[in-house]
């Protein structure tokens, strides 16, 4: 049986984004995101989301908007120096987001070097409001191994600079999920 992690729905009940890792004898971990939709009251069965979203490496952590337009989610870097695919990336794991195009997931991106480091940045969670974007992060200046961290979405449409959520969130521990 295959491991299935990091549910995401949407506000309305009627989309249901998860994580799978379809790991094999050859290779140990291969997430990818599997994707559900409620027709009259019942959940279909699940399949591979489009767009290209899903490669080779790594995907996980999923957040969907509120409406179901944009996901959020965390690649990690793979030998070769891709983030899965051909996507670029800062190191370790960044956070990347794709929007859906009609009925279809377009390309996904990377949030750029406001949001992503040469540390870890992982397990994104987008807010209702569509102006908050909270991920765990490992970069230097926080209170322990990752932190949770905000950004907001500005009036030009870009993400401000990350806050630590502060000591009555974050410890010297590792803050996740």
């Amino acid at each position: 049986s295959l491991d299935e992690y990091y549910p995401a729905v949407t506000a309305d009940g009627e989309t249901f984004l998860f994580t799978r890792n379809n790991r094999t004898e050859a290779v140990a971990t291969q997430e990818d995101f599997l994707i559900s939709k409620k027709v009259n009251n019942v959940w279909q069965k699940a399949t591979l989301i489009g767009g290209g979203i899903n490669t080779d490496g790594n995907e996980g952590a999923p957040s969907l908007s509120a409406d179901g337009q944009i996901l959020f989610f965390a690649a990690c870097q793979e030998i070769d120096g891709s983030f899965g695919g051909n996507r670029k990336g800062y190191g370790s794991c960044d956070i990347f987001y794709a929007q859906k195009i009609g009925n279809n997931w377009g390309k996904a991106y990377n949030l750029g070097p406001n949001i992503n480091t040469k540390y870890f940045e992982s397990q994104p969670s987008f807010a209702a409001d569509g102006k908050h974007l909270y991920f765990v992060s490992g970069r230097l200046g926080g209170f322990g191994g990752t932190d949770i961290y905000v950004s907001t979405l500005n009036a030009e449409g870009f993400w401000g600079t990350p806050q630590n959520l502060g000591p009555k969130i974050n410890t010297p521990g590792r803050e996740e999920s």
